[in-house]
């Protein structure tokens, strides 16, 4: 548990959000009116490298304690880049282990869900315009246009295979859960078997198709194809073995642009500058008011906020329910903010001094780190 955001940046808080939290008279099924915790606290600030500020400050409130952690990064400066880290989709580390042996990494997240049996990310990841996992329904992300802004917005997948009598549609891309039709394994997925009972067939490095089966596994110089239902599974019988075969995807969006990078997300916390999203339930096996992590943006997506809020189970500090997190989110002034995962994946790291070690900025709300398929990571070249 550390400290805070830019001096800057806090100077720019909306004033007047300053509602006290009344617990009592929340019904069962909803979070209590949001605290506002930026305003007065006693901020630390780090500048951890051009561009890229840390502020941390532990706040007191009506249940106990609550560790806040912002990482501001202005991506005007071209010095400054923000990146995936990741080995396969489907092999989980510590985010320390996915951000170690990069030495001009100057800062860590978590980023979306995962499945805890394979590891895959169950939301769309984009890398260099590409779609590394997604499908062709549509889901929502937030990520870099061209330019080096921060957006968000629906994608899906629109990808096909071609052969000599044609085009054949393909439904997705390294997804976790498939929906019907074809599904295509890169070796980005891995060594995890994949899950369900499908009709397979592999595809070698050559574009030729490979005998059809039941395989599980995807090969680590070729593709695996899998068919989910009747329609499917009749298409890839008939392309037949030895098939010259090629693979097109393409991402497409209503977003203003398309996307150079993006990840999928949760609940949008923020939506509109300076206006908290209320009605938010509160209802959990878990706990109410978990660690959670949130990526937003501000200044017409020229500025990128991470934030994490840490819990410590069985103490009085603790993390913070959706309307609380979306007052915190406002008044760190962005524009719009989403969740990312939370509760024992929330997790930050820094690097506070040039030749210092990454240090964990936030108490792992598990006791340990928890393995991870994906991290974002903040680079600055020197």
């Amino acid at each position: 548990m550390r400290r805070g955001a830019g001096p800057a940046a806090l100077g720019l808080i909306a004033a007047g959000l300053t509602v006290a939290a009344l617990p009592s008279a929340a019904s069962p099924q909803h979070c209590p009116r949001a605290e506002s915790l930026v305003p007065g606290g006693h901020w630390h600030h780090h500048r951890i490298g051009p561009g890229v500020r840390l502020a941390e400050a532990v706040r007191h409130d009506a249940l106990g304690h609550v560790s806040i952690h912002v990482i501001r990064i202005d991506l005007g400066r071209r010095r400054v880049a923000v990146r995936p880290l990741l080995h396969t989709l489907t092999r989980r580390l510590p985010l320390s282990a996915l951000a170690a042996r990069r030495p001009h990494l100057v800062a860590a997240i978590n980023t979306g869900y995962f499945d805890f049996v394979t590891g895959a990310p169950t939301g769309p990841i984009i890398r260099s315009g590409r779609p590394l996992v997604m499908s062709a329904v549509s889901q929502r992300v937030v990520g870099m246009r061209a330019g080096r802004r921060m957006q968000s917005g629906p994608v899906w997948l629109v990808a096909h295979l071609t052969t000599r009598r044609g085009s054949i549609p393909v439904a997705s891309i390294n997804e976790l859960r498939t929906p019907p039709g074809l599904a295509i394994y890169t070796p980005r997925w891995g060594a995890h078997r994949i899950r369900g009972h499908m009709h397979t067939r592999l595809i070698t490095m050559h574009g030729r198709t490979g005998a059809m089966g039941h395989a599980r596994t995807v090969p680590a110089h070729g593709y695996l194809l899998a068919a989910h239902g009747t329609a499917a599974i009749h298409t890839l019988r008939s392309l037949g073995g030895h098939t010259a075969v090629g693979f097109h995807a393409t991402v497409r969006t209503t977003a203003a642009h398309r996307f150079q990078q993006a990840y999928g997300v949760g609940a949008a916390i923020v939506r509109h500058a300076g206006t908290p999203r209320t009605g938010f339930t509160c209802m959990s096996s878990n706990t109410k008011t978990p660690a959670r992590t949130a990526i937003g943006y501000a200044d017409d997506g020229r500025r990128l906020v991470f934030v994490v809020v840490t819990d410590h189970p069985h103490t009085r500090l603790h993390g913070l329910d959706n309307s609380q997190m979306s007052k915190l989110m406002v008044q760190l002034g962005v524009n719009k903010a989403y969740d990312f995962d939370g509760s024992g994946s929330a997790e930050m790291l820094a690097r506070l001094h040039p030749h210092q070690r990454l240090s964990e900025r936030t108490y792992p709300a598990d006791g340990t780190e928890r393995p991870m398929p994906l991290g974002l990571g903040v680079f600055v070249r020197s």
